[in-house]
């Protein structure tokens, strides 16, 4: 080879050098060029857990699929990583269950999260059953009166009795507890709730402790509030609609509008609820992005349903009969 010729080959070679190095290195950093819009992008991810495992994710943008993977055996997890910056759609699926679906934004160097998906089972299988009458039994439970003039009380998380006096105020212990006394209003029914703190019921009015020891008004219902089994959060709901409330910040959350009454709320766990209207049983997360799933989970005429937390069945009463499912979640 002549020395001319290695001359042309070092140039090739270092203008290659020169050119691919950067691209490669901006490449292997997560950068993209988006040809819609010209420009160089720094792309983002996708983290989903979803149970049950072995669910296939499907990940399409204007109708077109760019990926589609299945969750991992172990853990139900998987990581989507390098996707340009867009809205995809998004749809979870597995076969004998409700599909998941929900159109989500990549946002450049951010990993969306979407790590409580739960897909129920199309066959929910009731079946009558013997001697769970008790289940719908719904008496209020009974406290020994602890002080002549109290007008609610209850247990709280230390299972200790705390009662709401006709004076206002909040004894635990026969003693008093130190907080500006609740204004009592004659004539008005009460009832008092642990939620992380002391709740006390006015009528259809939840007035909450807080941290300056003052009540405050925080939501209005006809009907008792259902404590999450993270103990982070309450749903509360009249004949039409169901909302969320986090007890961390008090914010609150509007989850979704039926236009038949709503007659019972349970929690299947601490991301998705499970309500019943006439003749319709129905499950729906809390994760209002873009809009809430909801799925029908049963169409039967019934009184009330009670879901079972301990061992994950729904339990439908029909009359005098009591109908159990089978077992809704791992």
């Amino acid at each position: 080879m002549t020395q001319k010729k290695r001359n042309i080959l070092f140039v090739i070679v270092t203008l290659f050098f020169f050119i691919f190095t950067p691209v490669v290195v901006f490449y292997s950093q997560g950068y993209r060029f988006d040809f819609n819009n010209f420009e160089i992008v720094k792309t983002g991810a996708f983290y989903f857990r979803v149970v049950p495992r072995d669910a296939k994710i499907s990940i399409s943008f204007q109708d077109q699929l760019i990926v589609e993977k299945e969750t991992s055996f172990f853990f139900g997890t998987l990581y989507l990583e390098n996707l340009m910056p867009r809205e995809y759609k998004v749809i979870v699926s597995k076969d004998g269950y409700h599909s998941w679906e929900k159109n989500l934004d990549i946002n450049p160097k951010k990993v969306t999260e979407a790590n409580n998906i739960t897909l129920l089972p199309k066959e929910i299988e009731l079946k009558t059953i013997d001697g769970a009458l008790e289940l719908f039994n719904k008496k209020e439970e009974v406290i020994e009166e602890v002080d002549e003039d109290f007008l609610a009380c209850g247990v709280n998380n230390n299972n200790e009795i705390v009662s709401l006096t006709k004076d206002g105020l909040i004894k635990k212990g026969g003693g008093v507890m130190r907080m500006k006394p609740f204004e009592i209003k004659e004539g008005a029914d009460y009832k008092i709730y642990f939620f992380n703190t002391i709740v006390i019921r006015e009528n259809d009015d939840f007035y909450f402790l807080n941290k300056d020891l003052e009540y405050k008004l925080v939501f209005s219902s006809p009907n008792d509030p259902v404590l999450s089994p993270d103990n982070s959060k309450i749903a509360y709901f009249n004949d039409s609609e169901i909302k969320i409330l986090f007890l961390n910040n008090f914010e609150q959350s509007f989850l979704t509008r039926v236009s038949k009454k709503i007659q019972d709320v349970y929690w299947l766990n601490s991301d998705y609820l499970i309500f019943s209207v006439p003749g319709e049983i129905k499950s729906i997360e809390i994760d209002n992005r873009d809009k809430a799933n909801i799925v029908d989970l049963e169409y039967i005429d019934h009184d009330s349903i009670y879901f079972n937390q301990k061992n994950k069945k729904l339990y439908v009463l029909v009359g005098d009969e009591v109908m159990e499912s089978k077992k809704l979640l791992p």
